[in-house]
């Protein structure tokens, strides 16, 4: 038993309006998985930054609590 034309052509429409529905569903997915890995890259470039950051803190710091010898030979610290 054939379908009318109309039937047809409805089921047609309805097929093309999911598979734009689908399309745009994808469209905003991809916008934001590449927002995500934006701000993912973005935190590991601050990551990096602070952590060198902290190296060069760890660093003065030793520098600073270093032993100093005075001009009579004895050695002073800023820890015990």
């Amino acid at each position: 038993m054939a379908r009318p034309v109309t039937e047809n052509t409805r089921a047609a429409t309805d097929w093309r309006a999911v598979a734009a529905d689908l399309r745009g569903q994808n469209q905003r997915l991809a916008t934001e998985n590449a927002a995500l890995l934006k701000r993912a890259l973005h935190a590991e470039q601050a990551a990096a930054r602070a952590e060198k950051q902290a190296a060069a803190s760890r660093a003065e710091l030793r520098k600073a609590q270093q032993l100093v010898r005075l001009h009579g030979g004895t050695a002073v610290g800023q820890h015990e």
